[in-house]
C-alpha cells in the first residue's frame, strides 16, 4: 500500500527544502517516486494478474453516518487499474521532459505541483465514497492552478489561471448536486462503483436531469461544446503541464466520472442521444478552432477537445467500455503530440506560429518521424498499433447502432485528420519563412526531450494489445468490409488534406471567416461581462458604502496594534511563558472535571 503514497514523498522533499534551504535532488525524488508508482500500478493493472476484482485497502476511518462507517483508502477495479497506470505514465514522462525543457529555478516547484497533482488523482479515482472523491476531485483543480502559474510572471499566464480556477469551481456545482441526487436514492454516500445499479430507479426525467448535470459538470475537464472554459486559456500552460494536466489528469477524472455515472442512465435512449449531440458537435467545433488558428498550442488544444468529443461520441453510440477504450487510444498519441510540438518550439527558440515554421521536415528529421506517426495513430492508419482498436470501435458503432451513425463518426474522423494535415504542412512541409531567424539558428534538441516523446510515440504503436481482440472476426464478410473501410476514411482525410494544403491560396482554408469564428471562440469578453465586472462592481459598492477610514486607516491600525501584542508576548521572557502554561493547565484540568461531572 505504501506505493500510493510515493508521490506525496516528493512534495514533501521540496518543502523540506524550501524549510532548512537545503538543496535536495527534488527531480530525482519525484522521478523515483513516480516511477515506483506507475510500476506498481501497471503491474496490477496487467491481465490474468487482475481478474475482474476489487483491489481494496482500508487507512483510517473519518465519519459514521446512519450506521455506515466510511473510511479513507483506496478501492480500485480493473477499469481504474488501467487509468491510473496511464496516468502515471504520461506524468512520469511529462516530468523527464520537462526537465530538458524548463529553466532549472522552475523545475523544483514543478516536481512538488506534478507529484501533489498526481495524488490528487489517484486518490479521487481510488475512492469508494464522495467525501474522498470531492476531496481529490477539488484538489486536483488547485494544483492543476498551481501547474498553470508556473510563469506568473506573464499577465496573460495570470489571467488565463483566474479564469481557469473559476471556471472549474463553478462547473462543479452541477456535478455535486448531481451526485447529491444520487445519495438521495440510494441512501449511501459511495461513489457510483461501489453502488449497486439495481438500487436506483431512475425515470425517464430523473435519468435526463441526472445525464445533462453530470454532463454540464464535465463540460470543462472534457472541453465540450459551449463550455465556459475556452481551448486558449488551456493554451498558457507550458508544454510538459498541457500535455499531463488537460488529456489525462483533468480529462482522465472527467471520463472517471463520465464512466461510473453512465450505468445509471445507460438504458435511456434520450440521454444517450444527448451525449451523441454534444460529442458531435464538441467534434465539430475543435475541428473548426484547429483549422483556423495559427497558434501551435491552440492547434493542439483544438485537437484534443475535438478527440473529446468523438470519445463522447462513442459513449453515447457504443457504451461505457467503447468509451473508455476509445479515451485510451485517442489521449496517448495525444499526449505525445503534444510533448513533440514543445520539442519544436524548444527548437525554435519559443516560436509557436505554425504559418512561420516550415521546411522542418529536414532540419528535425526525428520529431519529423515521430510526429507524423503519432499522427497516423491518431487517424488509425493500417499497420499502426492503433488500428485495431479503431476497427473495434466502428465495429462496436456498425453493430450496436447503425451504419448511419458509424458513417457520422467517419465524418468526423475525416475532419480531424483533416485539421492533422494542416498542422503537419505547416510545420513540416510548406515553404520556409526566411523571416524567422530562429529557424536557421536551431536550438540543438537533446535526449532529455526526444526520449519521452519516443516513448509514448512506442506505447502508442503497441497499444492494441491493452485492449480485447478485434470483433472483425465475429462478424460477417459485408459488414467487415463495411468496417474497414469505415477506420480508413480518416487516413484518406490525412492524404486528401496534405494534397489541398499544398496547393491552397490561403493561409486558412476559411479565409476572413476563419478569424470571425476564432473571435466568436473567444472566452474573455464573456468571462469580462459575467465575472470581472459584477465582482467589481461589488468592490466598489463595499468601498464606497464603508468608506475609505476603514481600509486605510482603521484596519492597518488594528493590524498594527495586533502583531504589537503578538511581539510583546514572544519577548523570551520565561515568567511569561511560564504563566501562560498554567492558565493553560489550569483550563485543561477544569475541562476535565466538568466532562466527568
Amino acid at each position: 500500500m505504501f506505493f500510493l503514497f510515493l508521490p506525496v514523498i516528493a512534495v514533501c522533499a521540496l518543502f523540506l527544502a524550501t524549510c532548512l534551504k537545503r538543496k535536495i535532488p527534488v527531480f530525482a525524488v519525484g522521478f523515483v517516486c513516480l516511477a515506483g508508482a506507475f510500476a506498481r500500478m501497471g503491474a496490477m493493472s496487467l491481465k490474468n494478474v487482475f481478474q475482474g476484482k476489487i483491489y481494496t485497502r482500508k487507512i483510517l476511518p473519518f465519519l459514521t453516518l446512519n450506521g455506515v462507517e466510511y473510511e479513507w483508502g483506496f478501492s480500485f477495479t480493473r477499469a481504474e487499474l488501467v487509468l491510473t497506470s496511464f496516468i502515471l505514465f504520461i506524468a512520469l514522462l511529462s516530468l523527464v521532459f520537462a526537465k530538458s525543457y524548463l529553466q532549472p529555478e522552475k523545475i523544483n516547484r514543478f516536481t512538488m505541483f506534478l507529484c501533489a497533482l498526481a495524488f490528487c488523482v489517484l486518490t479521487c479515482i481510488g475512492s469508494d465514497n464522495f467525501f474522498q472523491f470531492f476531496a481529490g476531485w477539488e484538489l486536483s483543480v488547485l494544483f492543476a492552478y498551481l501547474l498553470l502559474l508556473l510563469f506568473f510572471e506573464r499577465q496573460s499566464v495570470r489571467q488565463a489561471g483566474n479564469r481557469f480556477f473559476v471556471c472549474h469551481v463553478l462547473s462543479d456545482i452541477p456535478l455535486f448536486y448531481a451526485f447529491y441526487i444520487l445519495m438521495s436514492k440510494t441512501g449511501c454516500f459511495f461513489v457510483p462503483p461501489f453502488i449497486p445499479v439495481d438500487s436506483v430507479a431512475f425515470s425517464a426525467e430523473q435519468a435526463m436531469t441526472f445525464g445533462m448535470l453530470v454532463l454540464i459538470g464535465l463540460s470543462v475537464k472534457l472541453m465540450l461544446f459551449a463550455s465556459p472554459l475556452p481551448l486558449t486559456e488551456t493554451a498558457e500552460m507550458c508544454v510538459p503541464v498541457l500535455a499531463f494536466a488537460a488529456p489525462v489528469a483533468l480529462g482522465g477524472l472527467g471520463i472517471y466520472a463520465l464512466y461510473n455515472a453512465y450505468a445509471f442512465f445507460e438504458g435511456f435512449k434520450a440521454v444517450r442521444t444527448v451525449l451523441c449531440a454534444v460529442g458531435a458537435l464538441t467534434a465539430a467545433a475543435g475541428i473548426v478552432s484547429a483549422l483556423c488558428r495559427d497558434d501551435f498550442k491552440n492547434v493542439l488544444t483544438g485537437m484534443l477537445s475535438s478527440q473529446f468529443g468523438l470519445v463522447l461520441t462513442v459513449f453515447g453510440l457504443a457504451g461505457r467500455d467503447a468509451g473508455f477504450c476509445a479515451y485510451i487510444a485517442l489521449m496517448l498519441p495525444m499526449s505525445g503530440l503534444i510533448l513533440a510540438a514543445g520539442t519544436i518550439i524548444y527548437a525554435l527558440r519559443a516560436q509557436e506560429n505554425i504559418t512561420r515554421m516550415g521546411g522542418l521536415s529536414a532540419r528535425l528529421p526525428a520529431l519529423f518521424w515521430i510526429m507524423g506517426l503519432l499522427s497516423l495513430c491518431c487517424v488509425g492508419f493500417p499497420a499502426i498499433g492503433t488500428f485495431g482498436v479503431w476497427q473495434d470501435l466502428y465495429a462496436a458503432l456498425y453493430v450496436k447502432g447503425n451504419f448511419g451513425f458509424a458513417s457520422g463518426f467517419a465524418v468526423l474522423s475525416f475532419g480531424l485528420a483533416w485539421a492533422f494535415a494542416r498542422m503537419l504542412y505547416n510545420v513540416f512541409f510548406a515553404p520556409r519563412k526566411m523571416m524567422l531567424s530562429a529557424v536557421d539558428e536551431l536550438r540543438p534538441v537533446g535526449a532529455g526531450l526526444l526520449v519521452p516523446v519516443s516513448i509514448v510515440l512506442i506505447a502508442a504503436l503497441c497499444q492494441e494489445k491493452i485492449f480485447e481482440q478485434s470483433v472483425l472476426d465475429d462478424l460477417s464478410r459485408s459488414k467487415a468490409l463495411a468496417v474497414l473501410a469505415l477506420s480508413l476514411v480518416g487516413c484518406s482525410g490525412l492524404c486528401f488534406g496534405l494534397l489541398y494544403f499544398k496547393r491552397r491560396k490561403h493561409e486558412q482554408p476559411f479565409g476572413k471567416a476563419g478569424e470571425t469564428l476564432v473571435k466568436l471562440l473567444s472566452f474573455a469578453p464573456v468571462y469580462r461581462v459575467v465575472i470581472v465586472r459584477p465582482c467589481l462592481a461589488v468592490a466598489r459598492g463595499l468601498w464606497y458604502s464603508v468608506g475609505t477610514e476603514l481600509w486605510l486607516e482603521k484596519f492597518p491600525r488594528a493590524v498594527q496594534n495586533l502583531a504589537q501584542n503578538i511581539q510583546k508576548r514572544q519577548n523570551g521572557q520565561v515568567s511569561a511563558f511560564f504563566t501562560a502554561v498554567l492558565i493553560g493547565l489550569f483550563l485543561l484540568v477544569a475541562a476535565a472535571i466538568g466532562m466527568k461531572g
